[in-house]
């Protein structure tokens, strides 16, 4: 999957999923967790159809963060989400106030904390979310 990444006005491009290291150690979808990484958002196709912002899509922006040390995801207990992926972006699922306060903060890294999960609708633009605490 590749996202882009928007900081102070440039668009980045940047994977968001690769094949994890066989020795890497996973992380667990639910579990508890601090990630530092810097802000940034992207902008992703949403209704109806989640194809195109151009052939009539709804423009749906994305708060990401990508993060400074890359992840291993282990085995989702609801087999939704491929299990051992290494992940360098996760999708914030924040208050509007926290959302605002990471932008003015872009270009720099931020710290969050949350419960990670793993995508699960057409709104989850990266394969692993942040529901920041």
């Amino acid at each position: 999957m590749i996202l882009g990444r928007r900081i102070g006005g440039a668009l980045f491009g940047a994977v968001a999923v690769l094949a994890a290291p066989a020795s890497a150690a996973c992380l667990s979808y639910g579990s508890s967790v601090t990630l530092t990484g810097f802000y940034g958002t992207a902008l992703f196709p949403g209704s109806p159809n989640y194809e195109s912002v151009k052939t009539g899509d709804d423009p749906e922006w994305a708060a990401l963060l990508f993060v400074v040390e890359p992840f291993c995801m282990g085995e989702d207990p609801e087999g939704l989400n491929e299990p051992d992926i290494t992940v360098e972006v996760v999708q914030l699922a924040c208050s509007s106030e926290q959302l605002a306060g990471f932008k003015k903060s872009e270009g720099t890294p931020v710290t969050v904390s949350g419960e990670l999960f793993g995508a699960h609708t057409g709104h989850h633009h990266a394969s692993v979310l942040l529901a920041c605490d």
